[in-house]
């Protein structure tokens, strides 16, 4: 049965009596899909709870005076995670004060993807947070094009080229980075790491 069309809601569990079938909208994680969503949902009149949606792809859309002063009643817009600015500085508060290196800060590497308005602002916010302590470096920045194009093989291969290049190219540096931050996409991180531990399972066997 379309559940849009049945009027026993009870029979599904949904505790409603008026005649909206839906009652409100949780999910779509990524905040780039809760900025396509959010239209619809204007629209409507549905509540659209988004749990990990931090990016200003839904600040800005939100801001815009067409699309929020004019939904159908009933739309409202949650989110749970702190805003890119508070993420970043509370990350680079943790970074200096709790992974010191022989009592100083950490040197730093940034991987962000510059086309994206989130990475490149959580990047962004971290440099102003931990650049204002005097004894605290960024002594990398290396710039990731991170296109989730999942069923992409060529795609994933060119980012993964790409993330092993950058992390070459950033434990070259003088001094050499000992934190890197990197807010990427899930499925760049996931290379980034594979990068990661591949080096050092090389650098490990040099010593066995």
């Amino acid at each position: 049965m379309d559940l849009a069309q049945a009027t026993d809601y009870q029979h599904f569990g949904l505790l409603a009596h008026a005649s909206h079938p839906l009652l409100g909208v949780l999910g779509f994680g990524p905040s780039s899909l809760a900025q396509v969503v959010l239209p619809t949902m204007c629209r409507a009149g549905i509540p659209l709870i988004a749990p990990t949606a931090t990016g200003q792809f839904v600040i800005d859309q939100l801001s815009q005076i067409s699309l929020y002063h004019h939904c159908a009643p009933g739309f409202t817009f949650i989110r749970f995670s702190a805003d890119d600015v508070t993420q970043s500085s509370l990350a680079a508060g943790f970074v200096y004060n709790k992974l010191k290196v022989q009592n100083k800060a950490p040197n730093v590497a940034i991987f962000s993807d510059p086309s994206n308005p989130s990475s490149k602002g959580l990047a962004q916010s971290f440099i102003d947070s931990f650049t204002t302590n005097s004894d605290a470096h960024i002594v990398a920045q290396e710039a990731i094009t991170a296109d989730e194009l999942q069923n992409a093989k060529e795609q994933k291969q060119a980012l993964s080229d790409d993330l092993q290049a950058a992390l070459q190219d950033a434990l070259q540096s003088d001094p050499r980075p000992e934190v890197i931050f990197a807010p990427l996409p899930t499925n760049a991180v996931t290379v980034l790491e594979q990068a990661i531990a591949l080096i050092y399972l090389k650098v490990s066997s040099l010593y066995y």
